[in-house]
């Protein structure tokens, strides 16, 4: 069980329409603060498969180590295939091997905000979440880089380890 990091976001525009586009743009199918919509991982490793298995490829059997699966609602099976030449590159010219090593590394924490709520006044919004261990400091920095004018204030609270601060 983690020890849950409390965040604080506070963001200010100089019009209601900038905050508009700003909420829109963190709003994704995981709710209305997606790190997945914020900063995407890698298709190479958010659906990359590692371990053994055997395709039918132009009507021979191929067996590889890594592949691609796709898995809709429920757990649904979409899609499962071979790495293209093109994601074997990708997936090797990346620096991280896990989709965990990727999130800690990019993100700041392994999953997306929890238990978000946010509270908009036109053109200033306060967004409050969990996150695990840690702040999303890779979050924030590509916020601020994607939205230079806007102003973005992030606070933390890690009460098990007794830390908090701003980042």
């Amino acid at each position: 069980m983690p020890s849950w990091c409390e965040n604080r976001i506070t963001i200010n525009t100089e019009t209601e329409e900038e905050m508009a586009e700003f909420l829109a743009a963190l709003a994704g199918p995981n709710g209305p603060f997606d790190f997945e919509a914020i900063r995407p991982a890698p298709i190479v490793l958010e659906h990359g498969v590692t371990g053994r298995r055997s395709f039918e490829v132009d009507g021979q059997t191929v067996t590889v180590e890594r592949w691609l699966e796709r898995r809709g609602p429920d757990e649904v099976l979409l899609e499962a295939r071979p790495f293209t030449p093109a994601e074997i590159a990708a997936f090797e010219s990346q620096p991280h091997r896990t989709l965990f090593e990727w999130r800690c590394a990019e993100w700041g924490c392994k999953w997306s905000a929890q238990d978000v709520d946010v509270d908009d006044d036109e053109e200033t919004a306060t967004i409050q979440f969990d996150t695990p261990w840690g702040p999303p400091t890779g979050i924030v920095e590509t916020l601020r880089t994607r939205f230079p004018d806007v102003e973005i204030t992030a606070f933390f609270d890690i009460p098990d380890l007794q830390e908090a601060g701003y980042y």
